[in-house]
C-alpha cells in the first residue's frame, strides 16, 4: 500500500504541476498580443485561492505532496494574475475581483490561525473550505459553455488542459482514497466530470474546428 501511495503521490505532483503550468501559454498570449481579449480572469483567481488553502491544509496534515504542488501552483497563478492586470483595459474591475478574493482568503486564514480551534476541528473546517474552492476552480471553465455552444466551436477551450485536468483530478481522487481523506477525494470528482463534459464538446464540435489548441 505504501509503495502505491508513493507512486500515486509522484504522479499527482507531476500531472498537477503540468495542469497549473497550462495557464502559462495563455499568459504569454496576453503578453504577445498586449491584450486580455478572450482570456478569462476567473480561473486564475479561483485556482490561486484553491492553492493557498491547500498549502495550509497540506502543512497541517504534514503532506509534502499537497504542500509542494500547491505552492508551485500558487506561484504560477500569481504571475499570471499580475500579467493579466497589467495588460487588461478593465484594470479597476479585475483589480477589485482580485482584491475581494485576496481579502476573503486572508480573513479565512486569520480565522483558522488565531481562532482557538481544536486540531481536528481546524482540519475539518479547512478541508471543507478548500474542497469548496476546488469545486469552484473546476467549475469556472464551464462559464465558456455558452460561448462554445453559441459559436459551435471549441477554439476557446484547451484540449491539452482538459486532458491534464482529467488526469490530475483522477489521480487526486485515487490519492484521497488511498489516504482515506474525503477532503482530498470528493472535490476532485467534479474535476473529472467537468473534463468529461468538455471532451463531449470537443467531440460534438470537432468538425467545426480545423485545429484544437
Amino acid at each position: 500500500m505504501m509503495d502505491m501511495i508513493y507512486w500515486v503521490s509522484w504522479a499527482c505532483l507531476v500531472f498537477t504541476i503540468g495542469m497549473f503550468a497550462a495557464s502559462i501559454p495563455s499568459a504569454l498570449h496576453v503578453v504577445r498580443k498586449r491584450s486580455t481579449q478572450d482570456v478569462p480572469f476567473l480561473p486564475y483567481v479561483t485556482t490561486n485561492l484553491n492553492n493557498i488553502l491547500w498549502c495550509y491544509y497540506g502543512s497541517l496534515i504534514r503532506d509534502s505532496t499537497i504542500l509542494l504542488v500547491n505552492l508551485v501552483g500558487s506561484t504560477i497563478q500569481v504571475c499570471c494574475i499580475v500579467v493579466y492586470l497589467y495588460f487588461t483595459t478593465e484594470k479597476r474591475k479585475y483589480s477589485r475581483q482580485a482584491f475581494i478574493a485576496f481579502f476573503s482568503v486572508t480573513v479565512l486564514m486569520v480565522y483558522f490561525k488565531y481562532y482557538d480551534l481544536a486540531p481536528d476541528v481546524l482540519i475539518k473546517q479547512l478541508g471543507l473550505a478548500a474542497s469548496s474552492v476546488t469545486i469552484a476552480m473546476y467549475a469556472s471553465p464551464l462559464a465558456q459553455l455558452r460561448e462554445v455552444i453559441n459559436s459551435k466551436s471549441t477554439r476557446s477551450m484547451s484540449f491539452p488542459l482538459s486532458v491534464a485536468t482529467f488526469i490530475a483530478a483522477s489521480l487526486w481522487t485515487l490519492y484521497g482514497f488511498l489516504l482515506d481523506d474525503l477532503y482530498v477525494m470528493i472535490p476532485n470528482i467534479p474535476g473529472m466530470m467537468t473534463s468529461i463534459i468538455r471532451f463531449c464538446l470537443f467531440f460534438i464540435y470537432r468538425s467545426s474546428d480545423k485545429t484544437i489548441t
